[in-house]
């Protein structure tokens, strides 16, 4: 950029000679040059500082991707946690709920062995219907009816 202002003053001052407008119009011709080389390198400066900028909002975005991503591993790895603790509870119920089934089980097969044992005893109290004489009645009588009232549904036994 020196270089143009040096070249442009010394090209001033060599033309002064030549004519008068031309002395006006060649220091005019510099101001206008050295007006449009401080333009461009402010703009070049502006590109720069935009791709700085850019660069930061890129290493910005960069960084929140990283901390989404810690956060996101740090999610899985508590819902995996997670997982195991409710996979034991769940395994811890189930052998609760075999015990459970198996004691009911052998609950059922006692009861049905005192069901059996009870049936063979009443059988052997119970006399024989050949033992019975069947002796007809001359004035036979219906039953009579249950002098007691029927429960009501609201009560409890």
């Amino acid at each position: 950029m020196t270089g143009v202002l040096s070249c442009a003053l010394t090209l001033a001052f060599d033309i002064q000679e030549l004519s008068p407008t031309l002395n006006i119009a060649i220091p005019l011709l510099g101001v206008v040059l050295i007006t449009i080389g401080m333009m461009m390198g402010i703009r070049k400066k502006r590109r720069q500082a935009g791709a700085r900028s850019s660069s930061r909002d890129r290493v910005d975005e960069l960084r929140q991707k990283q901390a989404v991503r810690g956060d996101l591993e740090q999610l899985m790895t508590e819902v995996e946690q997670l997982a195991k603790r409710f996979g034991t509870q769940l395994d811890a119920k189930t052998m609760q709920m075999e015990r459970l089934i198996d004691e009911a089980d052998r609950k059922i097969a006692e009861l049905k062995q005192l069901e059996q044992a009870r049936r063979a005893a009443m059988s052997l109290h119970t006399p024989e219907p050949s033992s019975y004489t069947a002796q007809p009645s001359a004035n036979p009588q219906p039953p009579t009816p249950n002098p007691q009232p029927a429960p009501s549904s609201d009560e409890t036994y």
